[in-house]
């Protein structure tokens, strides 16, 4: 594989590579924002290579968006400007180029690969050829890998047979490269994507080593454990702290189960939720902060199904943040691809109440709306159905409900069958003790 850290020997940049197999693909690094350097001032690492396209990309939660302004190229440097580049071998930069994928999250994509090639050595002062070589037509949403026999695209001329924006199989172009190339041969100077409308991707692979465009969460330590009986829950919101009822009930839809606590009895929506003081409420301090608290979220479910609701306010504005769908039975825990609801307007963030979109989405706008996010709460909702939970896990701190102290109940074993002496011997064979008929006389003779 191609080393994240170029190998330089006077001032020759050594692009041979290490192929391996798709099994062994290591991941190389994860990219972040600020990471991609918005043009080509400096070469070596990711940038963007577009003229126009400095302001059309941005790594989010989600991926690299670009092409969202304008069309942009991001690509990942091999050397920097004024190297000289060690050539490689034709088999070794097809390899490279058919086993790269790019993991695209929605939009259209080319990969891209430019090339040195010929002149009296590999480096832009030395008269060398130049081309980017990319697929013919665009990738899609999905895993786009490559193939020698696709039909490919020049940026220039390679030769009098191949010349700007030429299209043939990719082995073609190669061929015509490496015999345009002469004793220099040939090399990449970089790999990358280009987008000329808004696309998202997620990662890519080159030489076996996978970068991954999106942010870095915090992990959420266990920080303690409590175990709640069923009956210390409060019935109301008289009393916000700690473990309550969130739905106004004439008579309360929990009780004590043997798994822990079953609410939503006889089909009346209930809610519990446990409250925050104003020393406990937690106050959002990033996207990333935001993100990992909900990702480390669990919810084990015995029975039925449940909503995991989440209660802030952002500013002055109050909301409750639940799955559109809710989950069951089992361990429950939640990604920022799912969909998620706010149950009211935030207008500050642009969110409709109970318009259905990514938790990725949601979050980000929230944070984005430069407003204070304060958490007040989490709990979960059984909607109109009654369900069993038995723990709630949220900033690292478990709740187990304690419910009804049921013995299991051991099957009894089969009783043994008592052997009839007088029953019937199945033995055809075997007749010499049968009875003898019983012969009645008619009692009726007309």
């Amino acid at each position: 594989m191609i080393s994240k850290k170029l190998k330089r020997s006077g001032g020759v940049v050594a692009a041979t590579a290490l192929l391996v197999s798709a099994a062994a693909v290591a991941h190389a690094e994860d990219i972040g924002p600020g990471d991609i350097r918005p043009d080509e001032t400096n070469y070596q690492g990711w940038h963007q290579g577009d003229d126009d396209g400095s302001n059309s990309f941005e790594v989010r939660w989600d991926g690299l968006h670009l092409g969202y302004n304008g069309k942009a190229q991001i690509i990942n440097g091999l050397g920097e400007h004024g190297d000289t580049y060690a050539p490689m071998d034709r088999s070794d930069l097809e390899s490279l180029i058919t086993s790269a994928e790019v993991e695209i999250v929605d939009g259209d994509v080319w990969f891209q690969v430019p090339v040195f090639f010929g002149g009296d050595a590999l480096e832009s002062s030395q008269g060398t050829n130049f081309t980017t070589l990319r697929p013919a037509d665009s990738s899609s949403t999905g895993s786009a890998a490559y193939n020698s026999n696709d039909e490919w695209q020049t940026s220039q001329e390679i030769s009098n047979e191949y010349g700007e924006n030429a299209t043939a199989p990719l082995s073609e172009l190669l061929d015509a490269i490496y015999e345009e190339g002469g004793d220099a041969g040939a090399a990449p100077l970089a790999y990358g994507f280009f987008a000329s409308a808004s696309a998202t991707v997620k990662s890519i692979t080159w030489g076996g080593e996978t970068t991954t465009f999106g942010l870095n969460y915090p992990a959420i330590d266990q920080t303690g454990s409590e175990v709640v009986p069923v009956d210390d829950i409060r019935p109301d919101e008289s009393e916000y702290t700690g473990w309550h009822e969130g739905r106004t009930n004439d008579e309360p839809a929990y009780e004590a189960a043997c798994e822990g606590l079953l609410f939503g009895v006889d089909g009346v929506s209930s809610q519990i939720i446990n409250g925050f003081d104003e020393d406990t409420a937690i106050f959002i301090e990033n996207f990333e902060h935001f993100a990992a608290l909900m990702m480390a979220a669990d919810v084990d479910v015995a029975d039925g199904e449940v909503f995991f609701q989440l209660p802030l306010f952002v500013g002055e504005e109050f909301t409750t943040l639940r799955p559109a769908d809710a989950s069951g039975p089992g361990g429950v825990d939640y990604d920022l691809t799912d969909q998620w609801i706010s149950s009211n307007d935030i207008g500050a963030a642009d969110v409709t109440a109970n318009d259905s979109m990514a938790l990725g989405d949601l979050l980000e706008a929230l944070v984005n709306s430069d407003q204070q996010i304060v958490v007040i709460g989490y709990g979960v909702l059984a909607w109109e159905a009654p369900a069993t939970v038995s723990t709630v896990t949220f900033d690292g701190f478990e709740t187990t409900f304690e419910g009804l102290d049921c013995v299991p109940m051991t099957p009894l074993e089969p009783s043994t069958p008592i052997e009839d002496d007088d029953a019937p011997n199945d033995d055809a064979s075997n007749d010499d003790d049968a009875a003898s008929p019983v012969v009645r006389e008619p009692a009726y003779t007309g």
